[in-house]
């Protein structure tokens, strides 16, 4: 049986590792990865706009506008966070792409926060779900040891201000 845009995606989701172990290594899959990063930021610009349309006029446009931009921002800083510090302090040899690509699908756990964050504690889960899937991807997009693994997440979490975001509004 073929695997689906859709089928990897729940893959993705279910924090399978290895699809991670595959996608790490798949180039033909670094399109789709991003597609996975840029659609749900139009969704949440879109919902942001009508948002701001109502709240703000202008002024929240404007801001609803930045706020989504870094989205893709944020993403192509914590794979650069986690590659980083893999190869800096924990002796990776992975190439950047690698961890953007397995980041890339990780991503699709955000997707939660979209559709499930009215929820109350879900903040909680979501984020607990967000970090698992880091944790693999830096598994096996880094190929370094599982005590290494969390030590990378934590510290790019600590580092990146919208996961900081994350850890504030939630707890």
């Amino acid at each position: 049986m073929q695997d689906t845009w859709l089928r990897r995606i729940v893959k993705a989701m279910k924090l399978d590792a290895d699809f991670y172990a595959r996608v790490a290594s798949d180039t033909s899959l670094s399109r789709e990865a991003l597609w996975l990063v840029i659609i749900p930021s139009w969704l949440v610009t879109s919902l942001l706009l009508c948002t701001g349309l109502n709240l703000g006029g202008l002024g929240g446009i404007i801001i609803s506008l930045v706020g989504s931009t870094t989205i893709p921002a944020s993403f192509f800083a914590q794979a650069g966070l986690i590659y980083c510090i893999g190869r800096r302090f924990f002796g990776s040899t992975a190439t950047y792409t690698k961890v953007q690509r397995a980041l890339g699908y990780a991503f699709t756990t955000r997707y939660g926060q979209i559709l499930f964050g009215f929820i109350p504690c879900y903040g909680i889960v979501g984020l607990v779900w967000m970090m698992a899937a880091d944790s693999v991807v830096t598994k096996y997009a880094l190929g370094v040891e599982k005590g290494s693994v969390l030590t990378i997440v934590i510290l790019s979490y600590v580092v990146f201000m919208q996961d900081r975001y994350y850890l504030l509004y939630y707890l």
